[in-house]
């Protein structure tokens, strides 16, 4: 996270008026103590800024890159949910037909249990026959 130093907290100084002073054919500016300190606190501040610049044009640039970053996920991604969305409706028809079709299977009558009752009941009717036949016969 970014912290805002002192630097950054507080508004620009501005540069104190002082007073001119011509020495030969130069024209030098003269401060007092607090105007001189009131300088070597701009000179503080532009040299913090100067360190802090790079640093956060850096962070910048890359905070710019990872919202670059989430735009194009979050458009993939609503990309994959209506891929899943359809596949989820092809899923539904192909469960609901096998569900459908297993149902039919275990439902449906098979063809041998018809045969084994049927000869089960023709075994059944031979033996009654057969001992009526036996019981009658003495």
């Amino acid at each position: 996270m970014l912290t805002l130093g002192p630097a950054w907290a507080t508004t620009p100084r501005e540069l104190p008026p002082g007073s001119s002073v011509k020495v030969g054919k130069k024209t030098l500016r003269g401060y007092t103590l607090e105007e001189f300190k009131t300088i070597l606190h701009i000179h503080a501040d532009y040299k913090s800024w100067h360190a802090k610049i790079p640093k956060l044009e850096t962070k910048i640039l890359k905070l710019e890159q990872l919202a670059n970053n989430q735009v194009k996920q979050i458009s993939l991604l609503g990309s994959s949910v209506e891929i899943l969305k359809s596949e989820r409706k092809l899923l539904t028809k192909k469960w609901e037909n096998e569900n459908r079709l297993r149902h039919e299977c275990e439902n449906k009558p098979a063809f041998g249990s018809w045969l084994a009752w049927g000869s089960a009941g023709a075994v059944g009717a031979l033996a009654t026959v057969l001992v009526i036949v036996l019981a009658t016969r003495d």
